[in-house]
C-alpha cells in the first residue's frame, strides 16, 4: 500500500474513533453503535459473520446482543441468535486472549458447524473495562486475513472504545435505576403521609363501631348465641381493620418493632377467614349468576401455629379476594392447611385465569398489578412482608389457564402459654373522675357512655383548651380529676401539650393518650408527661387495666 493510501486509511481509522468517541459521549444507544461498528467493520474487513456478545451477570454467560452477516442463513447454521447465550465454553475459551487475536475455528472449539459453511478463521476483540471484562466483538472468516499495519492497533483501540461504551450504558442503566427507586421511595413518602392522615380517621370512624360491639357481648346477657357470633366477627373485623390501617405505613418507614408472637388455633383463625371473606366470594358473584365454591381442608389435629393473628389473617383474605377476581366465570377455591415436620402450611389455590412466567415473576413486587385501573398492586406484597416478619416463606404456582396455588410456609416453633385475659366485667369497681377529651364528636360521645356505664364519673370536652381550664377549674374548687384521657391529634393544643400542662398543675394526676396514629402504641414508647398510650379504637379490656394500675385499684 502506498503512503498516500495508507494515510487516507489511518484518517478512515481515526475518524471512526472520533465518531465512535461522540457516540458515546452524546448517550446513543448501545445498540446501534455496535450495529454502525460491525457494518464498519464488514465494508473494510470484508467478513461474512460478526457479533458483540456481552456478559449477562444473570446467566453467568455472554449472550449474543449484536449480529451482523451478509448471510442470515450462517447465524441459523451457527444457532447464532440475538439475545441466546454463546456456545457452551465460550467466555472460558475467550476469556484470556490479548487485545486482538487471530485463530483458525479448530483452535476456537466453540462452533463446531463453522468449517461446514465455509469458516475457518476468526478475530476476537475483547471488550473491557479496567480489569472487568464485559464481552467479545467476534468476526469469522472464510480465510485467514493479513492485517495491514497499524490496522491491528486500530481494532485495539476501537474495542477499548466499545468497552468504554458498554460501561457507560451499563452505568447508565444503573442510574435510571436508582432514579426509579428514588421516584418510587418519593412516591412512598407521599403516599405515607396520606396513609398517616387516612389511619387517623379510619380509626376514629371505627372507635363506636369495636366499642359498641364490645359493649353489646359484655352487658346483652339475652342476645342469641347467631347473634353473639355476628357481633364477635364485627368486633374482630374492626381490630383488624385497626392492625390493618397502622400497617399502612410500613410502606413508607421501616418497622420498628416486631409484634409479639401469640399461640394460634389455626383451624379457628382459617374458619374466620371463610366467615370474613363469604360476601366477596359467595354473596357478590352470586348477584351475577356465578358460583365460586370455597373448600376449607385441615386435619382434626393442627399445632399451635406461632404468629400475629391480625396479620395471617390479613394475608390469607388477601390471597381469598386475589382467586376471586382470579374467576370471572365463577369456579373454586381451597383454603387448606397442611402440617409439615418443620412448617405449618396454608394453601389458597384456585382454578382461574392464571399467571404467565413474567407475571409470577412480578407479582410480589409493591404497585405491580395485573388488574389495571381496579388493582393497587400491594396486597401480594403485604403478604411478602407478613410472612417475612413470621420468619417464613411464600410459594407461588401458576400457569395461564390453570390457576394458582399460593402457598405459606410458617415455621414450627413454641410459645409459652398465653396469660389469661383479665375479666371485661365493667361492674364491682370504684368509681372515678374521668376528664375525658376529643375533638371527634362519634368518639367522644361513645366512650363517654361507656365509661358512664362502667360507673365511672365523666367530663368530656372536645378541645384541648376546653379540658386544660376545666381541669384547673376543679382543681381549684378542690374537685380534681383521677385520671385524664386525651387525644393525641387535636387542633390548637394536641394532646402532649395537653399532658404537659396536666402535669404542671397535678403532677400525681394519671394521663392515658390516646393515638389513632399507631406511632407511640405500636413502637411502645410513650412521650414526656403522658402514663401509658393506648390505640384508638381502645379495646375497653387495656383501658380498664390502665385505669386499675393507673388510679389505684380502680377501673
Amino acid at each position: 500500500m502506498n503512503l498516500k493510501r495508507r494515510l487516507e486509511q489511518h484518517a478512515r481509522w481515526i475518524g471512526a474513533l472520533a465518531e465512535l468517541s461522540a457516540s458515546i459521549a452524546g448517550g446513543r444507544d448501545l445498540q446501534d453503535m455496535l450495529e454502525e461498528t460491525l457494518r464498519g467493520l464488514a465494508a473494510s474487513l470484508g467478513f461474512p459473520l460478526g457479533g458483540v456478545s456481552l456478559v449477562d451477570g444473570q446467566k453467568g454467560a455472554e449472550v449474543v446482543s449484536c449480529l451482523h452477516t451478509c448471510d442470515p442463513r450462517l447465524a441459523a447454521w451457527l444457532e447464532l441468535t440475538g439475545g441466546a447465550a454463546m456456545p457452551a465454553g465460550w467466555s472460558q475459551r475467550v476469556g484470556s486472549l490479548p487485545a486482538v487475536t487471530q485463530l483458525s475455528i479448530t483452535d476456537l472449539q466453540t462452533f463446531p458447524r463453522a468449517k461446514a459453511a465455509g469458516l475457518n478463521c476468526a478475530v476476537l476483540l475483547p471488550l473491557a473495562a479496567g480489569p472487568e471484562r464485559l464481552g467479545t466483538l467476534f468476526m469469522l472468516f472464510r480465510e485467514p486475513i493479513s492485517l495491514e499495519p497499524g490496522q491491528g492497533g486500530f481494532l485495539a483501540a476501537l474495542a477499548a472504545q466499545l468497552g468504554l461504551a458498554v460501561r457507560q450504558w451499563d452505568l447508565r442503566r444503573e442510574l435510571q435505576a436508582s432514579r426509579q427507586t428514588m421516584m418510587e421511595q418519593e412516591r412512598l413518602n407521599a403516599m405515607g403521609q396520606m396513609a398517616s392522615g387516612i389511619v387517623h380517621d379510619i380509626n376514629n370512624t371505627l372507635a363506636p363501631i369495636a366499642l359498641y360491639s364490645e359493649a353489646l357481648l359484655e352487658s346483652e346477657s339475652g342476645l342469641s348465641e347467631q347473634a353473639r357470633g355476628y357481633l364477635r366477627t364485627i368486633r374482630q373485623a374492626a381490630r383488624d381493620i385497626e392492625a390493618t390501617t397502622s400497617r399502612m405505613r410500613e410502606f413508607y418507614r421501616k418497622q420498628e418493632e416486631s409484634a409479639a408472637l401469640q399461640s394460634i388455633d389455626l383451624k379457628e383463625l382459617l374458619g374466620q377467614v371463610v366467615e370474613l371473606t363469604r360476601p366477596r366470594w359467595a354473596d357478590m358473584p352470586n348477584r351475577y349468576g356465578l358460583v365460586v365454591d370455597l373448600r376449607l381442608e385441615a386435619p382434626e389435629a393442627i399445632p399451635p401455629l406461632a404468629g400475629v393473628p391480625g396479620e395471617i389473617r390479613e394475608a390469607l383474605m388477601n390471597l381469598i379476594f386475589n382467586a376471586v377476581d382470579a374467576l370471572p366465570q365463577g369456579g373454586s377455591i381451597r383454603l387448606r392447611a397442611v402440617v409439615q415436620e418443620s412448617f405449618l402450611v396454608v394453601e389458597v389455590a384456585d382454578t382461574g385465569l392464571g399467571m404467565d412466567e413474567e407475571q409470577k415473576a412480578r407479582c410480589l413486587e409493591p404497585f405491580y398489578t395485573t388488574k389495571g385501573a381496579n388493582g393497587t398492586g400491594l396486597g401480594l406484597a403485604m403478604v411478602y412482608g407478613v410472612m417475612q416478619r413470621h420468619g417464613g416463606d411464600i410459594r407461588i404456582e401458576s400457569s395461564p389457564g390453570r390457576g394458582t396455588t399460593v402457598r405459606l410456609l410458617f415455621p414450627r416453633r413454641s410459645l409459652p402459654p398465653a396469660p389469661v385475659a383479665a375479666s371485661r366485667a365493667p361492674g364491682g369497681q370504684e368509681a372515678l373522675r374521668i376528664l375525658f377529651i376529643d375533638d371527634e364528636p362519634m368518639v367522644l360521645n361513645t366512650m363517654q357512655e361507656l365509661l358512664r356505664a362502667g360507673g365511672h364519673l365523666v367530663t368530656g370536652l372536645p378541645s384541648g383548651e376546653d379540658g386544660v381550664r376545666r381541669f384547673r377549674a376543679e382543681q381549684a374548687e378542690g374537685r380534681g380529676y383521677d385520671v385524664v384521657i386525651t387525644d393525641l391529634s387535636m387542633p390548637n393544643m394536641d394532646g402532649i401539650q395537653v399532658a404537659r400542662e396536666i402535669k404542671r398543675a397535678s403532677p400525681r394526676t394519671p394521663v392515658i393518650l390516646l393515638s389513632g396514629w399507631g406511632s407511640f402504641s405500636d413502637s411502645g414508647e410513650k412521650p414526656e408527661w403522658v402514663d401509658q398510650v393506648i390505640s384508638k379504637p381502645p379495646d375497653m379490656n387495656d383501658l380498664r387495666a390502665a385505669l386499675r394500675r393507673l388510679a389505684g385499684g380502680a377501673g
